[in-house]
């Protein structure tokens, strides 16, 4: 059940994946021509972007995972797991698109290393979350899940911050921009 939800996922975020290819080319682009402020909006854009997208995705996968998953296939047990992973695990998708978004402005600011150490200290928590929601609470697939959700949000959260606090260094407002 884990391994048919989590390629559900992971086929989500690979297709996502332009977040952080588009924000690195377009923060660097502006930087490399001066333009630090402008650089930073562009990357406040983006990871707008990618919160709103998360959030319409991670309500759809909730919504239709018994029908996504039964047309890859999975029934019975695998199935009742795989519906549980992919729900509890679903509201992190905004955290993971927020982290694809903030890393490509990070990168695109030539900082390479904070989003390494994220992901590094992710991998860990991510770990130690999973053995304590499947064995320590109980939950099963569903635990392994609600770990992966909760260290997605909180990666999500750390790099957005790194953003921020450079944004908030040159007078950027969080909001979107609402200009073309």
């Amino acid at each position: 059940g884990l391994s048919v939800a989590s390629t559900v996922l992971t086929t989500i975020v690979g297709l996502c994946v332009f977040l952080a290819y588009a924000t690195t080319a377009s923060v660097s682009r502006k930087l490399g021509s001066g333009h630090v402020r402008e650089a930073l909006r562009s990357g406040i854009d983006g990871i707008w972007l990618a919160l709103g997208l998360g959030v319409v995705l991670a309500a759809g996968l909730f919504f239709t995972a018994p029908i996504l998953l039964g047309a890859l296939g999975a029934s019975g047990e695998v199935l009742t797991n795989a519906v549980a992973y992919l729900r509890w695990s679903a509201p992190g998708l905004p955290g993971m698109l927020l982290v694809l978004a903030a890393t490509g402005v990070l990168r695109g600011f030539q900082d390479t290393r904070s989003p390494q150490w994220v992901a590094s200290i992710g991998a860990a928590v991510n770990a130690v979350l999973s053995v304590a929601t499947v064995y320590g609470a109980g939950m099963g697939t569903a635990g392994s899940g609600l770990g992966t959700a909760i260290t997605q949000l909180g990666m999500g959260v750390v790099l957005g911050f790194l953003v921020a606090r450079g944004a908030r260094r040159e007078g950027i407002s969080l909001r979107p921009a609402t200009h073309g």
